[in-house]
């Protein structure tokens, strides 16, 4: 599950790597077989006006942009994540009412679930 925001954040990230395992090959392959969601800017809005309390706002100590993958996760069925950044992992996981894996390498979630 990706926005337009997070796939933009994916391809800055990794610049001009060309590598067969990074996400820049591994997208359209996805998107070929059909195995991306992409979740709306309109899908994003309405879960932050229902979940997005002025509480949970006043808590979050990850960035701004990263604000924005939160409700990408939470909308996806799995709600897995791939991170290094602790205060998004805080964010995520203290999130009221959501259950997130959280994860720093791919061989660390539970795929079998």
């Amino acid at each position: 599950v990706v926005s337009k925001k997070l796939l933009a954040e994916y391809y800055r990230s990794v610049g001009q790597s060309y590598h067969e395992n990074s996400i820049c090959n591994i997208i359209p392959k996805l998107q070929r077989e059909g195995r991306l969601i992409i979740i709306s800017n309109e899908e994003i809005k309405n879960f932050k006006r229902q979940y997005f309390t002025n509480k949970i706002k006043k808590n979050f100590t990850c960035n701004k942009e990263d604000q924005e993958h939160i409700s990408v996760i939470l909308l996806s069925d799995r709600k897995y994540v791939l991170t290094l950044d602790q205060n998004f992992t805080n964010d995520l996981l203290n999130f009221p009412g959501f259950k997130v894996i959280v994860c720093a390498k791919p061989q660390d979630l539970p795929y079998d679930k």
